[in-house]
């Protein structure tokens, strides 16, 4: 019979069960493999932004700026050169607030051998001193103090004289002097 085994009908066919070993339910195979790796990615975000955070904050407690990292010398922009118009002159006047009296030197940076510029600020000396000590006056102590104010003041003066310019624009506000004092 060696070669008939398999007409054998002796045995019973198709008695087990065709799913006798997989498991059903809730956690089946497939699912704690997905939670498995959902739980070392889970991990793995959370170990790298605790170290993240761990070393800012100890750069920072060193007085270590990651702003003010050195950059390399090929990514530096050189400054540009500007030419200086100090003809504005020292204006003063009451903040907004009416506590404080403010004392401002404006020093616009234009472009070089921006002859026609030059002469329109001359010519527009009066109405660009009017027109910082407008802004003066309608701002408070509160917003005119602080580096970042002075930033913001800067780009919003530089705005203002641009808007009455026909000749060319503003590229810089410099102070020369920047005093609010109590009144």
């Amino acid at each position: 019979m060696g070669g008939d085994d398999f007409l054998n009908t002796e045995e019973e066919v198709g008695t087990e069960e065709p799913d006798a070993g997989r498991k059903y339910g809730l956690f089946s195979g497939l699912t704690i493999q997905i939670l498995k790796w959902v739980a070392i990615i889970l991990g793995s975000i959370i170990f790298v932004v605790t170290v993240v955070v761990v070393t800012l904050n100890i750069m920072d407690a060193n007085g270590v700026r990651t702003a003010e990292l050195p950059t390399s010398e090929a990514l530096r922009q050189p400054e540009p050169i500007y030419d200086y118009f100090t003809g504005v002159g020292e204006v003063r006047g009451q903040t907004a607030d009416r506590e404080n009296t403010f004392m401002i030197e404006v020093i616009l940076g234009i472009d070089q051998d921006a002859t026609a510029l030059q002469s329109e600020l001359v010519a527009r000396r009066s109405q660009i001193r009017d027109i910082v000590r407008r802004y003066f006056a309608n701002r408070t102590e509160d917003q005119l103090l602080g580096e970042d104010n002075e930033m913001v003041v800067k780009q919003e003066l530089r705005a203002r004289i641009n808007d009455i310019l026909r000749s060319g624009r503003i590229r810089e506000i410099l102070f020369d002097e920047y005093q609010i004092v109590p009144f």
